[in-house]
């Protein structure tokens, strides 16, 4: 899978799930900046990709992530 058609589906999430305007995002920007965004979403997010990728995220890659390029990048070398 390419990290391009990574992103999409993440920005897809995102969009739908949790009404975060598309404006809004960026490959860098940190998932804390968005408006209202929280633990409890970043580990809805979590379960959410798990699921639609298929692996689990490692305890500690859960702690590092802090932009979507971070997803992208542990999504990428995991599926």
């Amino acid at each position: 899978m390419k990290k391009n058609e990574i992103i999409s589906r993440i920005y897809n999430i995102l969009i739908k799930e949790y009404k975060i305007k598309e404006n809004d995002l960026g490959v860098n920007i940190k998932l804390y900046d968005l408006n209202k965004w929280d633990s409890l979403k970043q580990l809805d997010l979590i379960m959410r990709l798990e699921s639609d990728f298929g692996f689990q995220f490692a305890i500690n890659e859960n702690f590092d992530i802090e932009t979507i390029n971070d997803f992208v990048e542990i999504i990428f070398k995991n599926v």
